[in-house]
């Protein structure tokens, strides 16, 4: 191939005509019909896959092959160490086997996990773990952790796998201490799922042997996965040499006796541990915390021991119905309990966490995430990232490949059945001939809902509809209300201090990413604001990653008629700032602002500019005081407004005589809107209310 040319994309666009025109430019051009991704595909068979038949005529009228065969002697999980810059890697973990860093790989954050040089110096364990590797790529479960390859030509032993930045169960437990009954059943079926799904791999179990709370992570939609599970082999042929299998990490409290006394073990070693980390999470603590760890395993192998695993402390009703749902945990764990991986709700609340990874981005179109499952395995998943690229179904599908045919496709959202920017998802369900498809909730436009779904069974699919369907409707809940209202979504959001003042401020750490008021801003298309609160505070962005930086509307009703907006701290927000104000206004500020004169500033006037410029969600944000929001919040007794979230900080009111007027003016506001299903929950130092008018 040659090198000097560019090459033609091995991937296909979310456009036929737009993606024509590319692909007539790009060979014009020179470029290479014929390039090829690590995996031997061809922009033909990219474009095979997602039936692009003009482009497909296109290519082969240039030459263009199906595919290129690969060297079979190199891995398709091998991914060149050029790939992953390491320089200036964050560490994030330590273990009984190495560190773990984060880094990016092709844009994204990755966990880096590198192999301690005194067990990946032995060549039998080198050996060993790379041919583990042929294993570790098929593995695909959602309660485990997902490995996406290792790092060639390294001089390390170094893999890579998805990044959770929520930490682990460990981290959780610290914190939180005891969980409440359902959270802790919860999270045991989590772990439960992950390890069933390990020990009845094919062709051979895969047995943890090193399962701990520091073991088991958390990703951003709750859901605890099983990792490390294939390190311990490393640590075994160590063994043999003399090495501890672990050191201070906390593994011997959870360690199977004929594990530490280094005996024959099966399956029933990793259920030993899941019984101590269920026993944990409802107990608030390890038994036998007091004790050093390897002191409480070796009482366990040579004397005996057993922890006090009756010393529940819930009341006694409680108590016994989740043992009894303990009971079943252990049972699926060990294969004797109908295979929840069957479930449908399992795989669409999986739809719905792949769907999640677009937060912020797919707007004016919903989040949606599809699973491929065959034979109780997910053969391929996939999720919308943006409006006009290729919609879940078409990813999972191509992810699938030819696995896809009478497997079962599990959808968020009814597959659309029109032509828009991309093709009909029902019409790729059918050719790819899968035999069944569950979707979480039909189509809310009544225009086209139900379409989808009409059109699969007269193809003569099996479709299942309504599974988790208010997840799902949560999930898009701002498009939802755009489609059938034709309004947007509006969040009223402020911050009050213990004593009931409005504050200005936020909490800690709430700014940054992860934090609620960046992801209230990755949520949200557009964010309204007081021209009085950028005299303390810059333009609020959200700092979660890839996502799209809201609309900036600053309302402006200060008597002064110059508004300094501050500098933007981001390339373009510039023409992402749109003034509402009463009077002429010169703003000082770089160029790109826009100013709309509004008088009076009511909410209905302001809703009918956003909803022209296409906007699904508003974040309305009380900071700088309720003067500037007077006639805006006249829109509760409307019903105008959708949302609440209060934050309420740990700090008094500085301004004691405004105190009590603020507060009455804020209980006036909830009791006038009614709230519903109001939430507490703490962030940070902070309580944080939720709620809908």
């Amino acid at each position: 191939m040659d090198s000097s040319k560019p090459h033609l994309p091995s991937s296909s666009s979310s456009s036929t005509v737009s993606c024509t025109e590319i692909v007539l430019l790009l060979l014009e051009k020179g470029a290479d019909v014929n390039s090829t991704d690590r995996w031997g595909r061809t922009p033909l068979s990219d474009a095979r896959s997602v039936g692009h038949l003009e482009i497909c005529k296109i290519l082969e009228a240039h030459g263009g092959i199906d595919s290129v065969a690969v060297d079979s002697q190199t891995p398709s999980y091998w991914i060149h160490y050029t790939e992953v810059p390491l320089k200036g890697a964050i560490l994030i973990g330590e273990g009984a086997y190495g560190e773990v860093y984060k880094v990016k790989w092709r844009g994204t954050e990755v966990a880096a996990k590198t192999i301690r040089s005194s067990i990946a110096s032995n060549e039998k364990v080198r050996k060993a773990f790379l041919k583990e590797l042929a294993l570790w790529q098929k593995l695909r479960h959602p309660n485990i952790v997902q490995f996406l390859g290792v790092l060639k030509d390294s001089d390390r032993l170094i893999f890579l796998t998805e990044y959770l930045k929520n930490g682990s169960l460990y981290d959780i437990l610290r914190k939180k201490g005891k969980l409440d009954p359902l959270t802790a059943v919860s999270y045991a079926l989590d772990i439960a799922r992950g390890m069933n799904y390990l020990h009845h791999h094919k062709p051979h179990a895969i047995i943890h042997r090193d399962l701990t709370p520091r073991n088991v992570l958390q990703d951003e939609a709750g859901r605890l996965k099983v990792t490390d599970f294939g390190l311990s082999k490393i640590a075994q042929e160590k063994d043999v040499y003399g090495y501890k299998m672990t050191g201070g990490t906390g593994s011997y409290r959870y360690m199977a006796p004929e594990v530490y006394r280094r005996e024959s073990y099966g399956k029933s070693v990793d259920v030993f541990s899941f019984a101590l980390i269920v026993h944990e999470m409802f107990q608030g603590g390890p038994s036998n915390s007091e004790e050093p760890p390897e002191h409480v395993a070796d009482q366990r192998a040579y004397e005996d021991s057993r922890p006090p695993l009756s010393s529940y402390l819930y009341p006694e009703p409680v108590r016994m119905k989740h043992v009894r749902l303990g009971g079943i945990r252990m049972q699926a764990l060990q294969g004797k309990y109908d295979k929840k991986d069957n479930d449908d709700g399992f795989y669409i609340r999986r739809c719905v966490e792949l769907a999640k990874k677009a937060i912020g981005c797919t707007s004016p179109n919903p989040m949606v995430g599809c699973v491929i499952v065959k034979d109780g395995e997910i053969v391929g998943e996939g999720f919308h990232p943006k409006a006009g690229q290729p919609h879940a179904e078409v990813f999972a599908l191509r992810n699938a490949g030819e696995l896809a045919e009478n497997a079962t496709a599990y959808v968020s959202l009814e597959p659309c059945n029109h032509y828009g920017r991309t093709p009909p998802c029902s019409e790729a369900l059918i050719k790819a001939k899968v035999k069944k498809v569950v979707v979480g909730m039909v189509d809310p436009n009544p225009i086209v809902a139900s379409r989808g779904v009409a059109k699969l069974r007269d193809a003569g699919i099996d479709v299942t509809v309504g599974v988790e369907e208010e997840m799902c409707k949560k999930l898009n809940e701002a498009w939802i209300h755009q489609i059938q209202t034709g309004n947007p979504f509006i969040t009223l959001r402020y911050s009050l201090t213990i004593d009931g003042g409005l504050s200005d401020n936020l909490g800690e750490e709430s700014t940054e990413a992860g934090g609620y008021y960046s992801r209230l801003l990755q949520e949200h298309d557009a964010v309204i604001i007081s021209s009085k609160s950028l005299e303390k505070h810059p333009l609020p962005e959200t700092k979660e990653p890839k996502s799209n930086q809201p609309l900036h509307i600053v309302i402006a009703k200060d008597p002064n008629p110059v508004i300094q907006i501050p500098k933007y701290t981001r390339e373009g927000l510039a023409s992402k700032v749109i003034i509402f104000t009463d009077h002429e206004t010169v703003v000082g500020s770089e160029e790109g602002t826009e100013t709309v004169v509004l008088d009076p500033m009511k909410l209905t006037t302001i809703l009918e500019i956003l909803k022209d410029r296409g906007l699904c969600s508003v974040l309305l944000d009380l900071r700088g005081g309720f003067n500037d929001f007077d006639e805006i919040l006249k829109g509760l007794e409307g019903n105008l407004l959708q949302k609440l979230v209060v934050e309420v900080l740990p700090v008094w009111s500085e301004n004691k005589e405004d105190s009590h007027t603020t507060a009455l003016e804020t209980i006036k506001i909830s009791q006038r809107a009614g709230l519903k299903n109001f939430e507490p929950k703490k962030e940070g130092k902070s309580i944080l209310l939720e709620g809908y008018f």
